[in-house]
């Protein structure tokens, strides 16, 4: 501001002596009261033109860093929101192909993942899979899951549905597999 103030005086003291000079250069006569009343604007805009322009320029300025501050803010968010997605699918084909060269082929139906800063960022807070294809047994044979029909089991008057589509020891295999590799907890493994 004492920068601003210093070259708001310099630019009035030139502006006067400038004035000062053309007058006296300016001979005696009927055309010398237009040049004085054009010497007096010049040094009035001289004094006035500075101090709107700093106005303008420091309200405009102000506007500008708001305007930027919003969009750095908004673009921050979608960019937020972007990596999160990327991260996200790239974590479900990670998932998905070390499960393949376990020799499994699965489905995500869902997959929560932290994303609130902290040191749990990243970690993979619950998963739903689907097994579509079980590992290759002993013999070699490929097990299809095949969709079983419902069984229904009927106690007392309510009735349950059940469907079986992956054996037990496969379920488990999978889910001790992502306990160990991805760190998620047990309770938060759906396998269907």
């Amino acid at each position: 501001m004492i920068q601003w103030i210093s070259s708001w005086a310099s630019g009035i003291v030139v502006a006067v002596v400038l004035a000062t000079l053309i007058e006296m250069l300016v001979p005696n006569g009927n055309n010398k009261k237009y040049v004085k009343t054009v010497i007096g604007i010049f040094i009035l805009f001289s004094i006035i033109v500075p101090i709107i322009d700093n106005l303008s320029s420091t309200h405009v300025s102000q506007e500008l860093d708001l305007a930027i501050e919003e969009q750095e803010k908004i673009e921050g968010i979608d960019t937020n929101k972007n990596i999160e997605e990327i991260y996200r699918k790239n974590m479900e084909q990670d998932i998905k192909n070390k499960l393949q060269e376990k020799g499994y082929q699965i489905e995500i139906t869902a997959l929560s993942i932290h994303f609130v800063e902290g040191v749990d960022y990243g970690k993979v807070n619950q998963i739903h899979l689907k097994v579509i294809q079980e590992k290759v047994d002993e013999s070699n044979t490929i097990k299809t899951v095949e969709n079983i029909e419902k069984v229904e089991i009927a106690i007392g008057n309510q009735e349950q549905h059940e469907e079986e589509t992956i054996s037990e020891e496969s379920k488990k295999e999978i889910r001790d597999f992502l306990i160990e590799e991805y760190k998620i907890e047990e309770e938060n493994i759906y396998i269907g």
